[in-house]
Parts: structure tokens; C-alpha cells; sequence
């Protein structure tokens, strides 16, 4: 039995319970690309081990030779995931609901490539289904935590907007920028944006 929810927490539970009846071997997968992707090869599936790792990667390998697996345990998963799914799906309801009480046409009209790649963002994240976006904001444990976090630190640069505290946004980007600027992929961040942009228009 493979599963492949994208919250671990309780799934893992009940693989583990049909793991002691001892006929069937269960796995949990969570496959990390979309269903827009017209191939396996190279894309990323995390495997969030039930009881044996070694039997349950070499299965999970022997299924898609072509991907590549990363280990990771559940709790591991569904923090990270907090980050990743919750807290993107968030931010994108939020703003897709301010979105709507605009005039988007001459938004979209106005738009560079960066105002345009978060709505298409928001609006591939909007064609989801209704439950699945609710649950993935809520049904993870971790995600209310991570999301009051975004919200104190939304509500302390807004702020610094209302005062027209410029020295300390600055300093704030500066912290942040230095911080992630450990990050290769960040230093490549602006070259992605526009390259993203090209295969928008493609």
C-alpha cells in the first residue's frame, strides 16, 4: 500500500497499524512536483519511512527509477511542509482575495514580471480544489504557528510602512539579504524570475 498525502501526521499512524497485521508492506510517499509534469525523470519524491527505510526505498525506486528520492521522517515532512504548502497557500488566499476587490485588468495591463508571476501563482493555486487548499492550511499541525509568525512579522513591517520608518525596513531587507545570501539558489533569484517570466509569455 503506497499513500501519497501531502500531511503525514495521522496517515502514518494508521500505515503503522497496518504494518502489524503483517501482510502488506505500506509506504508513504509525498511526490513534490505537479500535476502538470510530463515526466518522472529528475523530479523529487520524498519518502517518509514506516518501518523499514532500506525495503521501502529500494520498492519506491524500483517503481520510478527515474526520480530522485529524498528520506525524511514525518514529523521532519510536515514542519517543512508547514512552510512550503501552508504558508504559500496562505499567502496566495490572502492575496488572491485582495486581488479580487480590484480592477485586475489594468493591473495585469500595468504589470512587470514580478507582479505577473505572483498572479499566476495565485491563480494556479485558486484552480485547486477548494478542499485542498483548506486542508492544507489547516489539517497540518504545524501550520497555525507558521502562520501567526508571518502574520507578527506582516504586522511589524506594516508598521514601519504606516511610520514611514524607512531606516528600519531597510535594516530589516539587509538582515534578511545577508542571511540568505548563504543560499546559492537565492544569488540566482533574480535570473530565475525572468526566466520564469520568458516561459510565461512562451
Amino acid at each position: 500500500i503506497i499513500e501519497i498525502t501531502s500531511i503525514k501526521n495521522e496517515s502514518l499512524n494508521v500505515l503503522k497499524t497496518i504494518s502489524r497485521m503483517g501482510k502488506v508492506i505500506p509506504i508513504s510517499i509525498h511526490p513534490l512536483f505537479g500535476p502538470g509534469a510530463t515526466t518522472i525523470e529528475g523530479k523529487m519524491i520524498a519518502l517518509i519511512p514506516v518501518n523499514n527505510s532500506s525495503i521501502e526505498r529500494r520498492k519506491i525506486k524500483n517503481l520510478f527509477p527515474d526520480a530522485r528520492i529524498t528520506l525524511v521522517d514525518g514529523k521532519e515532512h510536515d514542519e517543512a511542509m508547514a512552510f512550503i504548502l501552508s504558508l504559500t497557500y496562505f499567502i496566495n488566499t490572502v492575496f488572491s482575495t485582495l486581488m479580487s476587490k480590484t480592477d485586475l485588468a489594468i493591473l495585469k495591463k500595468l504589470a512587470g514580471p514580478t507582479f505577473t508571476i505572483q498572479m499566476t501563482l495565485a491563480e494556479s493555486i485558486l484552480k485547486d480544489e477548494p478542499n485542498l487548499i483548506t486542508s492544507l492550511q489547516i489539517d497540518n499541525q504545524y501550520a497555525s504557528g507558521i502562520i501567526e509568525e508571518f502574520m507578527s512579522q506582516g504586522r511589524m513591517i506594516a508598521d514601519f510602512v504606516k511610520e514611514k520608518d524607512r531606516e528600519s525596513i531597510g535594516r530589516l531587507i539587509s538582515k534578511t539579504c545577508n542571511i540568505l545570501n548563504k543560499d546559492h539558489e537565492f544569488q540566482k533569484s533574480d535570473r530565475k524570475k525572468y526566466d520564469i517570466f520568458e516561459k510565461l509569455l512562451g
